[in-house]
Formats: structure tokens, C-alpha cells, sequence
């Protein structure tokens, strides 16, 4: 069984993200609060995406901010249950850094891909993938989705909820700007040192 949705962006004067309909999951919303361009250029605060939806489990994500979170010390709650979260951040291949998530016997992997433009969700039995592209509305972006398999709330609320969720460390580009970003502006406790020393 294949079924697919559309998640548009939205914006309001509180929050942004994106919406639209999942299937017989109904209208779902992944948002997080919308910040001022001065409050974008500070970093080291959590951020928060929030999934609303009369057919998911309630589901929270926090993480290293501004704006969309991203995975460094990340939370991630499904029906206030704690997902663990786990990739390695010193494969250099996008399919080695694959995000693992478990979660009340449960597993899933999360992949990143073209630049972050393409992720999958894969469970046992289920696969969710999730493209950018032009919105339908013909203005902004939209994620389309393809479910296959039979998904449940909890696998629909995962792929959903990383929408809104910075995963570019998850591709090998990814690696390559965090690199040049600390070698550039290292934190305060870090020091750059081109000899190695």
C-alpha cells in the first residue's frame, strides 16, 4: 500500500513550519516558534519543533538552535516517551551517518540525502520517503511524502517531525561545512591549530 501527502510551508506571526494532509492520519502540523533575525544570528539556545495532529501522537523535538533545531544534544518525545537518538558524526559517507532512533522496542533509520533535499524513514515494514520541491500552491516549498508499507502514527510522526529539523550533519556535505565552520569560528574552549599541535 502506497500513499502520498503534501506538507506545505507555512508562516504566522508566532510560529512557523509546515502542514497539510497524511492520509486517513488527517491534517498534521510540524511547527516551531518564529524568531527575529537578531535572535537567528544567536547560537547555543534550544529551539523546539512541536507535531500536532488529530491522528499522531503528541511529539516534541528540541535541540541546538537557532531557528530549526539541530541534532547536537537533541530530545526528541513521542507521547511523552523519550526517543534515543544516535548517528556517528565521523562517517564520512551520508549512508554511514544514518540517524538510528529506538523507541519502546521499536527501530528506525533516518537517512539524508542530495544535500539534504531527500530523507528516509525506515522501520521494519515501513518506508517513508520525503522530497523538497515546489509547493503545489505555486509559491515556497513543500515536502512531498511517499509511505509504503503499513506506518503507523508513531513512524508518520517521525518522518513528519524531522521536516523541521536541521539534518544537514546527517550528509557528507554536512561534514565537510561543520569542518570548515570550526576551523573558521571555533567555540571559546576550542582551539584551532593548523599545525596540529
Amino acid at each position: 500500500m502506497s500513499v502520498t501527502f503534501e506538507l506545505q510551508e507555512f508562516s504566522n506571526r508566532r510560529e512557523v513550519g509546515r502542514k497539510g494532509t497524511v492520509g486517513s492520519f488527517g491534517e498534521v502540523v510540524a511547527s516551531r516558534p518564529k524568531i527575529s533575525i537578531r535572535e537567528s544570528r544567536r547560537s547555543g539556545s534550544y529551539s523546539e519543533v512541536v507535531l500536532r495532529g488529530d491522528r499522531l501522537p503528541a511529539t516534541t523535538y528540541c535541540g541546538i538552535g537557532p531557528g530549526r533545531p539541530g541534532l547536537e544534544r537533541a530530545c526528541l518525545l513521542v507521547a511523552g516517551a523519550p526517543v534515543e537518538l544516535h548517528f556517528n558524526a565521523r562517517a564520512l559517507r551520508s549512508r554511514s551517518r544514518a540517524l538510528h532512533l529506538a523507541h519502546q522496542g521499536r527501530a528506525w533509520t533516518y537517512t539524508v540525502s542530495d544535500h539534504g533535499r531527500n530523507a528516509t524513514l525506515e522501520g521494519q515494514d515501513v518506508r517513508i520517503l520525503l522530497r523538497s520541491g515546489k509547493s503545489s500552491a505555486g509559491k515556497g516549498t513543500s515536502s512531498y511524502g511517499t509511505v509504503e508499507g503499513e506506518a503507523d502514527g508513531v513512524d508518520l510522526a517521525l518522518a513528519v517531525i524531522f521536516e523541521e529539523v536541521q539534518t544537514t550533519a546527517l550528509t557528507s556535505s554536512g561534514v565537510v561545512a561543520s569542518a570548515l565552520n570550526r576551523i573558521l569560528t571555533p567555540r571559546s574552549t576550542e582551539t584551532f591549530s593548523p599545525s596540529g599541535e
